[in-house]
This record gives C-alpha cells, sequence and structure tokens, in this order.
C-alpha cells in the first residue's frame, strides 16, 4: 500500500511543455492511505478530507486530468505522442463529467437552473451541491426532506 501511495503522490506529466497540473506536474492533488485502525464501533474509516469509508488509497486529479482508462477511440494531448492504445498513459477525455475531482475547487462548479411556480426569479446561488437539489426538489412537491444528504435551497424558493 505504501508504494501505490508513494507512486500515485509523485506520478508527474512527462509532458511539461502541455501539462494541465496545478503544481510540479503532479498529477493527483490530494492522495491519502487508509488508516490502519478504523473506528471499533462501526467499523467504517473516516477522513477529515474524504470523509466516509474509502478504499486502500484514495486519489482525487488535478484539474484537466481524468480517470478515463482505455478509451475507444483514445486522443492523444497537444504536444503527446500520437494515442497508441498499448502505451499511452495519459489522453484527452472524449466525454465529459468524469470522477475523481475535488468538488470544492472553483472549477469544478456546474450551472444550475430552476425554473417553475415555486422557484424565485432571477436568483443566484453562490454555493449548492447536487445533492441540494433533490431535497429541495422534495420540498416543492410538498415532502418535508428527512434523512438525506443535501439541503433545501431556499433562497430559490417563494
Amino acid at each position: 500500500m505504501a508504494q501505490i501511495t508513494d507512486a500515485v503522490k509523485n506520478a508527474v506529466d512527462p509532458n511539461a511543455r502541455f501539462n494541465y497540473s496545478l503544481k510540479d506536474q503532479r498529477i493527483f492533488t490530494v492522495v491519502e492511505t487508509r488508516p490502519l485502525q478504523c473506528d471499533a464501533g462501526t467499523g467504517q474509516c473516516i477522513s477529515k478530507t474524504i470523509g466516509q469509508d474509502y478504499g486502500d488509497v484514495f486519489a482525487l486529479m488535478a484539474p484537466g486530468y481524468n480517470f478515463d482508462g482505455i478509451q475507444n477511440p483514445g486522443v492523444a494531448r497537444q504536444g503527446d505522442a500520437p494515442f497508441n492504445a498499448a502505451t499511452t498513459m495519459l489522453s484527452m477525455p472524449n466525454f465529459y463529467g468524469a470522477h475523481g475531482h475535488d468538488p470544492e475547487l472553483p472549477v469544478m462548479s456546474a450551472t444550475f437552473i430552476a425554473a417553475g411556480p415555486q422557484i424565485r426569479k432571477d436568483t443566484v446561488v453562490r454555493h449548492m451541491r447536487n445533492i441540494d437539489v433533490a431535497p429541495t426538489i422534495m420540498r416543492i412537491l410538498g415532502s418535508a426532506p428527512q434523512q438525506v444528504d443535501g439541503e433545501v435551497l431556499g433562497q430559490v424558493l417563494r
């Protein structure tokens, strides 16, 4: 586990001219190893960074990188050799919406648009999470959200 963690922490983009990394050509911004001792009562490993139970090694990629595996067709990055499924390690995604990024980064923000009789017009929400959509819809439908992740986006409701 230590070897894998070190390899991931030290993974750098070999394309120094066109790398997408935020610092020192590093591909991963956060790398954490599962604690050796987990909560005896629940059996869950809790991390202040990650939250609830996770695998042996947890890694978040720098913006511009994604966990895409072997794509078909593969897309070479600017400045890299032509894509070769057998040898290419880093490529451009041929899709969007990948997982593996820190949701708190501003570049990971998305647009949320809502309209309807119970939605306040021309309201801008500065911070929301995708888990806030379900409780907000529940409130609009007259149901009291209970035991759900997220919060009602009250500022958008009439």
